[in-house]
């Protein structure tokens, strides 16, 4: 099993590890990571899960379970970490957010995605498609109300009134591309439409 793992997980591990290696040493400008990052989530990422979403059979699946199982670890996990820091480390309210969201919030997208794709397949790239459907938009909301409640809590004015907030997450979440992605893919998906063969071979 811990073999198997290995052989997962090294592969994207170690490129990150050859980016590094050949930043530091000079053979590719720093700023390179910058604009290769940018041309993967605002552009390769959102069309992956265009794709995978858009040609999916999504006949009988029911995604509550795991929706439940990710979201209710994220949560505990957070309540967790932030707990520790507020309690533990003797620290404000707007530490703890940011402990238990860093705590809880993986990278669902840049790891999250090929490592899902590596064990299961074309199944499970579904799978986390679905997930993205409402990861974006529910921990921007539910950071943002958390920071904005601890700001408070620690003595402070509330930094923008409700509206205000619902207004700067929805533009947040507007200007994120793979929400682009996914909503595309699953209208796609439910038109009935195939994807042309050349467009999907590119």
């Amino acid at each position: 099993m811990i073999v198997q793992v290995f052989f997962v997980v090294f592969p994207i591990f170690a490129l990150v590890g050859i980016g590094y290696v050949v930043a530091s040493v000079g053979y590719l400008d720093r700023g390179l990571g910058d604009i290769l990052s940018k041309f993967c989530v605002n552009l390769l990422i959102p069309i992956l899960l265009f794709r995978s979403l858009g040609s999916a059979n999504l006949n009988g699946i029911s995604p509550w379970g795991y929706w439940a199982t990710y979201y209710g670890s994220m949560i505990v996990v957070a309540f967790l970490g932030g707990l520790l820091v507020r309690v533990g480390f003797g620290r404000e309210a707007r530490a703890a957010v940011i402990a238990g969201l860093t705590a809880s919030f993986s990278n669902t997208v840049l790891v999250g995605i090929p490592l899902i794709d590596a064990v299961y397949g074309s199944e499970g790239t579904l799978l986390i498609s679905l997930l993205i459907v409402f990861h974006a938009p529910l921990t921007a909301l539910t950071s943002s109300i958390l920071m904005e409640r601890a700001v408070v809590i620690d003595g402070h004015k509330a930094p923008r009134s409700k509206q205000e907030l619902l207004i700067a997450v929805g533009k947040g979440l507007l200007a994120n591309p793979i929400l682009y992605g996914v909503v595309g893919g699953l209208l796609w998906n439910v038109s009935g439409l195939e994807i042309p063969k050349l467009a999907d071979d590119v």
